[in-house]
């Protein structure tokens, strides 16, 4: 009996030449067949077309086959609806021009979802398609306003590129809701064919009449990350937060400060100037966050998730749990922090001359802020200039 032969590169490349060479869509088993794979490998082969679809360089249809997408006349990307019902597919693919979909033809999809689409050239758009699946739904939040019909309750969305309207499940007790009331809900259950989706109230605002309300609202409109996973703070409970010497760069007795807004609670980036027989050395210190968050860490992937700390007026939805934003990732004043610094050398005439990268060990000496600073070095205030003077000095 002849026994197979593992196959030694499970990757990307391999895959997609077998794909290419069948020039048809493979279920899992028939490419373990032609891959060679040991049942050992069907995890790895699992992973592999999980990433590659999120990727968009094969899909996977619903027949459980996968396939190469351009082989198939399909692409996958994001649906960006319009005010009209009608929408466009970005492609997830970079440099490929957006494919227009006619509002016939986006069936349960909708706005922002992630989307698999055929082309269909005959239209009047350079590109056109049908959406055929939704792989992700990005929209599990929905803000509106309620509207009685036929002994239901209706939702409808105040963003017009929403097109379906939501049957609101049995409000919360106690709750009186007034035709028109704006509520934010949370979707149960997304479109079907000939079928309404549903969605359930979470919040019911009165009046947006203060800073508070209105953040709320925009939190729950953009679905907005308001709350860290369970997960990411037992594995926040793993990190060691604290500094030590540990073959880094001391500069700790450099007297670096911070510049940042008034109202600022995370000092990312410090400088300090000293002046040398030559000119003048520059250090640029920015806080050491890959030292705590590392590459493709739980961590990691939430913080892609989210992009960047989202601010409103009083509070934030920080990137990062509170215990990195503003704690050890913060080069608050007098704490010692872990970070990585940028040396640059001027000569006396502010030429450039030589620039080095290192991390190192930092602590600030003083929280400036741009208003002060401005006072300080443009307007010449001198209460500021002996203020920040005699605190430097010390």
């Amino acid at each position: 009996m002849k026994t197979k032969t593992p196959f030694i590169n499970l990757n990307e490349e391999n895959l997609l030449k077998t794909l290419k060479q069948e020039k048809r869509p493979l279920r899992l088993n028939e490419l373990e067949e032609n891959l060679h794979l040991t049942k050992e490998d069907r995890r790895k082969l699992k992973s592999l077309i999980r990433n590659m679809s999120k990727e968009g360089s094969i899909i996977k249809l619903k027949n459980k086959r996968v396939g190469i997408p351009h082989e198939m006349n399909l692409q996958t990307g994001t649906l960006w609806c319009t005010k009209s019902g009608n929408g466009f597919v970005i492609p997830d693919k970079e440099g490929e021009k957006d494919i227009f979909v006619s509002f016939r033809f986006i069936k349960n999809a909708l706005h922002g979802d992630r989307v698999i689409v055929r082309i269909d050239h005959r239209g009047r758009h350079v590109r056109e398609g049908k959406v055929i699946k939704v792989t992700d739904r990005k929209m599990h939040t929905v803000t509106g306003f309620i509207k009685p019909y036929k002994n239901l309750l209706y939702l409808f969305p105040d963003d017009e590129r929403v097109s379906h309207r939501f049957i609101v499940e049995q409000p919360l007790k106690g709750i009186m809701l007034k035709e028109n009331a704006l509520v934010a809900c949370r979707i149960t259950k997304y479109p079907e064919e000939r079928k309404d989706p549903e969605c359930k109230i979470i919040k019911v605002f009165n009046e947006l009449n203060d800073t508070k309300s209105i953040s709320l609202f925009v939190t729950h409109k953009f679905d907005l990350p308001a709350r860290f996973k369970k997960a990411i703070n037992a594995d926040l409970k793993q990190i060691g937060l604290d500094v030590v010497q540990n073959g880094r760069k001391d500069l700790r007795t450099k007297k670096f400060v911070t510049i940042d807004g008034e109202f600022a609670k995370d000092f990312d980036d410090a400088v300090y100037v000293e002046k040398t027989n030559k000119g003048y050395t520059l250090f640029v210190s920015i806080a050491d966050v890959s030292h705590y968050v590392k590459i493709d860490s739980s961590l990691d992937r939430e913080a892609y998730a989210r992009g960047t700390s989202i601010y409103f007026p009083g509070s934030v939805i920080p990137m990062l749990p509170k215990e990195l934003s503003n704690g050890i990732c913060s080069l608050n004043p007098n704490d010692d922090r872990y970070a990585v610094t940028v040396q640059l050398d001027f000569n006396r005439d502010g030429d450039l001359e030589k620039t080095s990268f290192y991390t190192s060990t930092i602590r600030s000496m003083m929280r400036l802020t741009y208003n002060k600073v401005e006072d300080a070095i443009v307007k010449g205030d001198q209460a500021v200039r002996k203020d920040i003077s005699q605190y430097y000095l010390n």
